[in-house]
């Protein structure tokens, strides 16, 4: 028996959160297709004036600021956070912990995403070239869907830990605010934007598990038969619903309720179950998961538009 597919956004559209200034606490919500958000990262900053170093934070925080995260509630609250479209990651310190990524930092950072073939958008920080010539640079990265919380810090912790150079750890935190490309009037010369890449950053759904290949090839009724058999119950059934919600979502069909066949497995097994309600809950949360996993996979990010390929200056690493 099959049940009605999940509600899942796609990147056809992005919905951000905007905010007036850094005291506003109520997000405006905005939608943008992929192209027209992309073109918001990477197009010419708003200068402003900087009277002296000393102004620097005080004219910041006067620029409009952006959210990844859409809210139930009417001010912004990690306990309202609903969704988040994209990834944001702020690096701001090269690997010898000093202020500014040195160019071997920047290499390592953009050689890392070059080769995962990930869709960014990267700009210099407001403060990129202030106190040291060594810039900052701000990442975006981009879903196939909208990700729930859990499924966001999932894959921020994921890929905070395979990059070369460690980001801003706040930017794990879900209802976070970044600023709008701003730059000082001054430093108009040293500011950069760029994008390149085609893949989206993988979800790996809340309960972050992963199948082997020889688990991807097992049917629901092998996964069913060894419910029947096993010794580890919750471990075993938890990957069973898991492998047959991920089969699910890459073939494209609906999110299956197979919780009469596994329950059939378990009662067929030997040992008692205890908690048939814990048993049925893990069932389901497990299904959903690796259905939406199924369906990750199964996405493709759309071409990058030509607009949108980086020239040789705007790769310049300088």
């Amino acid at each position: 028996m099959l049940v009605e597919p999940m509600t899942v956004a796609t990147t056809s559209s992005i919905t951000i959160s905007l905010f007036n200034n850094v005291k506003d606490p109520v997000p405006k919500p905005k939608e943008l297709s992929l192209s027209e958000f992309i073109s918001t990262l990477i197009a010419e900053p708003e200068l402003v004036e900087v009277p002296d170093e000393a102004d620097i934070k005080r004219v910041k925080e006067q620029g409009e600021l952006w959210s990844p995260a859409s809210f139930n509630g009417a001010i912004r609250d990690n306990d309202d956070v609903g969704a988040l479209s994209c990834l944001v990651l702020d690096v701001d310190k090269g690997r010898d912990g000093e202020e500014g990524l040195a160019p071997e930092d920047e290499d390592a950072l953009f050689e890392y995403l070059e080769r995962k073939e990930y869709l960014y958008a990267a700009h210099t920080s407001f403060r990129s070239g202030y106190f040291t010539p060594r810039r900052k640079l701000r990442v975006v990265l981009f879903f196939a869907r909208s990700a729930t919380p859990s499924e966001f810090i999932s894959a921020w912790n994921k890929l905070a830990r395979e990059l070369p150079v460690p980001p801003d750890p706040t930017c794990s935190e879900i209802s976070r605010i970044y600023f709008s490309p701003r730059c000082p009037s001054q430093h108009a010369s040293l500011y950069e934007s760029f994008t390149a890449g085609h893949k989206f950053l993988p979800l790996l759904g809340s309960l972050g598990l992963d199948l082997n290949a020889t688990e991807r090839k097992k049917t629901t009724e092998e996964w069913a038969e060894s419910l029947s058999t096993t010794t580890s119950k919750w471990d075993t059934l938890r990957r069973a619903a898991f492998g047959a919600g991920a089969a699910a979502g890459r073939d494209g069909l609906a999110l299956p309720d197979h919780w009469e066949l596994f329950k059939s497995a378990l009662e067929r097994n030997p040992s008692p179950v205890t908690d048939w309600g814990h048993a049925e809950a893990t069932c389901v949360d497990s299904t959903e998961s690796g259905w939406l996993k199924g369906c990750d996979e199964r996405a493709t990010a759309p071409a990058v538009p030509e607009a949108f390929i980086p020239t040789e200056k705007q790769l310049l690493r300088a």
